[in-house]
């Protein structure tokens, strides 16, 4: 959900919740090849106080 491309166009970043309910963040190919790869999980944002995600872009 929250699907966002990257600057140059190359890859998506999401949030997904597939592991029962946690948040965490994942970028992939917009060409479609490859593994998601994971960029930001539920477990590194607990452990820096994050308390909530939500994707932007910035100029």
């Amino acid at each position: 959900m929250f699907a966002r491309w990257s600057r140059d166009g190359a890859r998506l970043v999401f949030r997904t919740n597939r592991k029962g309910g946690l948040i965490d963040i994942y970028e992939k190919s917009a060409a479609g090849g490859g593994e998601e790869q994971p960029v930001l999980s539920w477990e590194t944002q607990v452990a820096a106080g994050v308390r909530s995600v939500t994707l932007t872009t910035a100029d």
